[in-house]
């Protein structure tokens, strides 16, 4: 015996297809969307400065550089115009310090760490024998009531040595956070020399063939609360 047959009509068959399709659309209605929210780039606001390695005169220049800012990575980075230790040896000056105030903003609901990977360092050197060292030291912390949490980058130069210089300088303290939206950090720059022998064999840079300028830079990363 022979078995039944159907026969499909084809619009029949063109209606079951759309609402398989409909069906389809509606699961993947409400499924919840895997897009993140784009993460917020900081925004500098204001800067204030101070000391004899930027004194007044001096264009000490501020800048905010994109590095990934899908993963919300940037660079700050510090233009120090007059950045120079001992340039009047008649005077005792052995240390050379510029402090930095910046306002920087961001969303409420993300917060900043600054220099967890430590800071790059750029600039101009001329010591003449090894009974002279030069160090620098930066150091970062947001401004709050509640207390001080620094993070620190350290650089040691040991004569002879002259020329420009291109470093990279480890952490101490990790990076810092600063409050969800931002808020004030404050940076301490400095380069101190030290003696061990002969007091003058540290030459300043000529301004015209070497330069004064240093430059610092260290991370900013976008986090959220």
């Amino acid at each position: 015996m022979l078995a039944d047959t159907v026969n499909v009509k084809p619009q029949n068959f063109f209606t079951m297809s759309l609402l398989y399709f409909l069906f389809i659309c509606s699961i993947v209605a409400i499924l919840p969307s895997t897009a993140s929210d784009p993460i917020p780039k900081p925004t500098l606001r204001s800067f204030g400065y101070g000391g004899n390695g930027c004194p007044q005169g001096s264009s000490p220049a501020l800048r905010l550089y994109d590095v990934n800012t899908t993963a919300g990575s940037y660079q700050l980075t510090n233009y120090l115009d007059y950045f120079l230790a001992a340039a009047d040896l008649a005077t005792s000056t052995e240390r050379s310090m510029c402090s930095i105030t910046v306002e920087i903003a961001t969303d409420a609901g993300y917060r900043l760490r600054v220099n967890s990977g430590g800071s790059e360092v750029r600039g101009s050197i001329e010591i003449a024998d090894n009974t002279t060292s030069a160090h620098f030291r930066g150091a970062y912390y947001w401004l709050r009531p509640s207390g001080v949490e620094q993070s620190i980058s350290q650089l040691w130069f040991t004569g002879p040595v002259r020329g420009d210089f291109l470093k990279r300088t480890p952490v101490e303290g990790g990076g810092v956070l600063s409050d969800c939206g931002g808020g004030s950090l404050s940076e301490g720059l400095q380069v101190r020399l030290n003696y061990t022998g002969k007091r003058n064999s540290y030459v300043p840079p000529d301004p015209d063939v070497d330069g004064y300028r240093w430059v610092v830079v260290t991370g900013i990363e976008v986090l959220k609360c």
